[in-house]
């Protein structure tokens, strides 16, 4: 998703993924930072598929709320 707004200078990106890990648990990664530079990442470990999507869902819609927009 992206996030683009000229006039308060705003070029963000904010990324979800959902994926196993070697332990049988599920991580939900987020990558986000500026449009064009490294940004950062953050993993959550869930016990299951459900938990994980259940805050990627959460996410997503505060996300677009504040206006992201996806790509």
């Amino acid at each position: 998703m992206h996030k683009i707004n000229a006039e308060t200078n705003e070029n963000k990106y904010y990324s979800l993924h959902i994926q196993p890990d070697l332990f049988g648990h599920w991580s939900l990664m987020r990558y986000f930072g500026r449009i064009g530079k490294n940004g950062q990442l953050k993993v959550d470990s869930f016990e299951s598929e459900e938990e994980a999507k259940e805050l990627y869902d959460k996410l997503e819609a505060s996300k677009k709320a504040r206006g992201y927009f996806e790509v």
